[in-house]
């Protein structure tokens, strides 16, 4: 299959699916009760709810810093504008792999070497995500079948153990990865020698950043669901961490928007709350979250020339 057909696929994928989403939303949301609770909602939480932002995106970007930092002095709006142009691009593409694109705003390095750096990065989002995403699945009210306990399970146990090896026994994971050949070549074979030359003391510090952002950020949607509804503490903590592991098992999104609000509006709505209250956080997280260092991020992608994309530091 050619590049041009491959695209044309993938377009048209994107397209069908914003219709579903679109077409879910339309059908299962009453908005005017939708703005019936953005009228009265607690300011107290919402307040609380852009602080936990600020706080997460904070540890955001400074663990991104810190990353860089091990190869090259960057300050902290380098750091900065590298992960909002990395936002802006993201949004052209499924499942965010425009974060990539981060590349491009750190000219000091070779853009594979940064390339690798922003899978350290990611890696890092999906160990946490995916292990507490499973492990809070495991208590959901459902009879799942024997086969699907076994492999939740297994799942657990094998991100638990990565995260282990990644950051107290870096040495050990690099011999087991080298094992793997489409990593021994072109970006792959970068990511290698980020795991080899990385050390306990650095990645425990990554991973201690990644685990604050996470809560923080886990904090805000809470905070958000409980400026909509005081008492949905339990459901919204539930549900997103769930909706985050869902995410990154199925990227099926369009603009980053896709199975994360659906899947919460279906787990309130099974809990016997409102998918409103579920939809009307989801929105706020999109803003600032997503939209915000987008729109942010565009002052460093509008920067960039034709050739800084095609050719680029190699």
């Amino acid at each position: 299959m050619s590049e041009r057909s491959t695209k044309i696929i993938i377009n048209l994928v994107k397209v069908l699916l914003l219709g579903v989403v679109i077409w879910y939303i339309t059908v299962e949301v009453d908005y005017k009760k939708l703005l019936l609770y953005m009228r009265t909602m607690d300011f107290l939480w919402l307040f609380l709810a852009i602080g936990a932002f600020l706080a997460g995106m904070l540890f955001n970007i400074n663990k991104w810093r810190f990353i860089l930092s091990r190869y090259i002095p960057v300050s902290f709006r380098q750091a900065a504008l590298s992960m909002m142009g990395g936002y802006t691009l993201s949004l052209l593409t499924p499942a965010r792999l425009g974060e990539v694109g981060r590349c491009f705003f750190i000219s000091s390095l070779e853009r594979r070497k940064t390339v690798s750096l922003v899978g350290i990065d990611k890696m890092f989002n999906v160990s946490i995500t995916t292990f507490l995403g499973v492990f809070f699945l495991q208590f959901m009210p459902i009879p799942y079948p024997l086969t699907v306990k076994v492999i939740v399970y297994f799942f657990s146990l094998l991100i638990l153990t990565f995260i282990v090896l990644y950051t107290r026994y870096p040495s050990l994971l690099h011999r087991l990865l080298s094992r793997v050949s489409f990593l021994r070549k072109g970006k792959g074979e970068e990511f290698l020698v980020a795991v080899k030359n990385s050390n306990k003391k650095d990645n425990i510090i990554i991973f201690l950043m990644t685990l604050a952002m996470y809560l923080f950020y886990l904090a805000e949607f809470v905070f958000f669901s409980m400026a909509l509804a005081p008492g949905s503490f339990i459901v919204a903590l539930n549900g997103y961490v769930i909706s985050l592991f869902l995410k990154t098992a199925l990227p099926l999104t369009v603009a980053d928007w896709g199975i994360k609000e659906v899947s919460l509006m279906e787990f309130y709505m099974f809990f016997g709350l409102s998918s409103e209250i579920a939809l009307g956080a989801a929105l706020f997280i999109y803003f600032l979250n997503i939209l915000l260092p987008a729109a942010l991020g565009l002052i460093p992608v509008l920067k960039l020339k034709k050739g800084d994309l095609l050719y680029g530091k190699e």
